[in-house]
């Protein structure tokens, strides 16, 4: 493989902090595929590398994760990784489950808090047992709301700001009020309910 190639993969692969495993499944699709028609090498070694992870489908990054680091637009970095899958027969795993993200979130608000760690997860067992946990919409975002709703009981709480969730997953304060809403109805928290996020329905 070319050298610039392999040095632009690594350089996303170093900012991604991507396992070794999906490293080399990514390079192996952008060789596999042969001639590139359409975009451009960025392109396809986004989407390569996006089409890693979905077939590895155990690991804590997104679409926008890969956009953010390779300042590409998440629509072509899609329509290059869904030619990928097409032409290279290629099945992707469903999205990470919301709970794989609670580590890396934990990291990225700057909580080291065993006790908010289990009590996400108490949570996250609780929507599981009430078939609640799949099928959101975007896994990182949820999780954000799971952890800021989890610092919410207990005695000891305030510890995560609306902000802080809704910056260490990208999203909108909006986003994580809606999750905390949902979940205080849902599994009945007897919380506070928050003013501007709707309930999801």
């Amino acid at each position: 493989m070319d050298k610039d190639i392999l040095y632009k993969f690594g350089n996303i692969h170093d900012l991604l902090k991507t396992p070794e495993h999906i490293q080399k499944n990514a390079q192996s699709y952008f060789k596999d595929f042969g001639k590139k028609q359409g975009f451009s090498d960025e392109e396809y070694i986004a989407g390569c590398i996006y089409a890693a992870y979905r077939l590895d489908g155990k690991q804590p990054v997104l679409l926008d994760d890969i956009s953010i680091v390779t300042r590409l637009p998440d629509s072509s970095i899609m329509r290059a990784y869904k030619k990928i899958i097409d032409k290279l027969k290629l099945t992707p795993k469903p999205l990470p489950a919301p709970r794989v993200f609670v580590p890396m979130l934990l990291d990225r608000i700057g909580v080291n808090d065993t006790e908010l760690r289990q009590k996400t997860y108490d949570l996250f067992d609780r929507l599981a047992k009430c078939g609640l946990e799949s099928n959101v919409s975007n896994p990182k975002h949820f999780a954000a709301g799971v952890i800021y709703t989890a610092d919410k009981i207990g005695d000891s709480y305030q510890t995560v700001k609306q902000y802080e969730a809704a910056n260490a997953s990208g999203t909108t304060h909006g986003v994580i009020r809606k999750v905390y809403n949902y979940l205080n109805e849902k599994l009945e928290l007897g919380l506070w309910r928050l003013p501007g996020g709707a309930v999801i329905s």
